[in-house]
């Protein structure tokens, strides 16, 4: 008898009923969330215990295993969670996100815009939530439609949902990469490189395939944007805009208090004029705090591969991501202090931590559901599914996210959630890890659609039809998440 069996056979039950429970548990989890409107943290965590209890480790093994997941999982990532949204946060109330935005206009000719629209918005702002991003870009993208033409407006807003989503799920600090890794227990390090190997090939991909199907008249103006007469008031669009606060705690998409900048209504000349604030620094010094985190977590990865080990000493410190991302959340911090009230910077500080809470606990409570798996014999079930074959792994771990992502609707969560169920089997498996982070945010990008909040807010935001809200949303993560699949499939061929 195999390991596998007999640890089956000590519980007391069968490959077969072990797959029932845990096909339960996850309609359990889905059911509540999707069809009841139940709180996804109350979700996970009644479908994990019952997948305790029937998996056959009795009430007081499936509590430990659910605390101790918890516990390592926050001792993990917890922090660097919470750094990064404070960090963006920061950069967001500096303005970073407009002035970009002047800068890459000036210099970048029309047709080449969505190119580095979306390059931009994925390399410099993984650290802001996808709905944020929404909200700040709204205003650009319908200018920026109007100046490039029939379709203009569907590529801009393409490019920034594929811009948004691929630098949080491939991106060093990406918020849903950085719980990834947490719940795989990968040093962050070790996605770098292949985060930008996949994520911008991928990025410019999109990018030329959604044009070429812009080309062939996929987008037609009279049918997928509403007239003027028909555009939402600015009560609608600002509920728009905190639409997605008041559905994060069910869908755990994340999300900020919208705030317009000054520059979000203007026109595009205002852009190309746009001149430095004298209550805020110049953009090149906004960008500091996060160019040092970066700068430093990148170095210690660089030691580490050059030298085999990672850095110690005060080059070990400076360059551990924690530190880093406190270090680059503590300069924008001053900086923000230095050119606003104290009042506003608490009220900054308030917000950001506001925003974490949910994402933090719904990665806590997958941790538990990785810890119930490993410590229950549904861990020997899935090692022997996942080392059937080289590609089995990736392949699958896209899988499960897409299909978690299309049942609840939150690209986040799809990825969190099947972070947790592959932890315990990732040391069993050959195929590099970092490469199975990737393939988990890969397939969690599958098709944003009609039951994801921001899909709504999109619509609103854009003043579309919801068959031009298809077109710009559910087509381009399509084409992200199977563009970015064929990337990591093709580069585990030769690592």
């Amino acid at each position: 008898m195999n390991d596998h069996a007999a640890t089956l056979a000590g519980a007391g039950i069968g490959t077969v009923p072990i797959l029932v429970h845990a096909s339960l548990a996850f309609v359990i989890i889905i059911g509540l969330i999707v069809f009841l409107k139940v709180n996804a943290v109350i979700g996970l965590f009644l479908g994990t215990s019952y997948l305790g209890l029937t998996a056959g480790l009795g009430p007081t093994e499936t509590v430990t295993a659910i605390t101790d997941g918890f516990a390592d999982i926050m001792a993990e990532i917890g922090l660097l969670i919470t750094f990064g949204v404070l960090l963006g946060s920061m950069l967001r109330a500096l303005g970073v996100f407009d002035r970009i935005a002047a800068w890459l206009i000036r210099i970048t000719r029309d047709r080449d815009l969505p190119y580095a629209y979306t390059l931009v918005l994925m390399l410099l702002f993984p650290v802001l939530f996808t709905d944020v991003q929404m909200v700040l870009a709204a205003p650009l993208v319908r200018n920026l439609g109007k100046r490039l033409g029939p379709g203009g407006l569907a590529k801009m807003a393409s490019a920034t949902m594929m811009g948004s989503q691929l630098g949080q799920m491939f991106v060093v600090p990406g918020l849903s990469l950085l719980a990834i890794t947490g719940l795989l227990q990968l040093p962050l390090t070790s996605v770098l490189g292949y985060g930008l190997l996949v994520g911008i090939p991928t990025g410019v991909m999109s990018v030329f395939l959604y044009v070429q199907l812009i080309k062939l008249r996929m987008w037609n103006p009279s049918t997928d944007e509403l007239m003027d007469e028909h555009r939402p008031t600015g009560q609608n669009v600002a509920t728009a805009e905190g639409f997605a606060e008041s559905t994060a705690h069910r869908t755990a998409g994340g999300t900020d208090e919208p705030a317009h900048s000054p520059m979000s209504e203007a026109p595009i000349e205002a852009y190309h004029n746009e001149t430095r604030s004298p209550g805020r620094p110049r953009l090149g010094i906004s960008l500091l705090p996060l160019l040092l985190a970066l700068a430093l977590v990148v170095s210690g990865g660089v030691f580490q591969i050059v030298h085999g080990d990672p850095p110690g000493g005060i080059l070990g410190l400076l360059t551990n991501p924690v530190f880093a991302l406190f270090l680059g959340f503590s300069l924008s911090y001053v900086m923000v202090w230095r050119y606003s009230s104290s009042d506003r910077v608490d009220g900054i500080m308030s917000d950001g931590l506001k925003q974490c809470g949910t994402i933090l606990v719904l990665t806590g409570i997958s941790g538990s559901l990785a810890g119930v798996i490993s410590a229950s014999p549904l861990g020997d079930v899935l090692t022997q599914l996942f080392t059937a074959s080289a590609l089995t792994p990736l392949l699958l771990a896209w899988i499960v996210a897409c299909v978690i992502h299309i049942l609840i609707g939150s690209t986040s969560l799809a990825a969190i959630s099947t972070a947790g169920i592959l932890a315990p089997v990732l040391s069993e498996v050959a195929t590099p890890a970092p490469l199975i982070a990737l393939a988990i945010g890969s397939g969690a990008l599958f098709a944003i659609q009609v039951n994801s909040n921001g899909f709504w807010m999109w619509q609103t935001l854009l003043n579309m039809t919801t068959r031009g809200t298809l077109k710009t949303v559910t087509v381009p993560t399509m084409l992200i998440s199977v563009v970015s699949l064929g990337m990591i499939l093709a580069i585990s061929i030769f690592v």
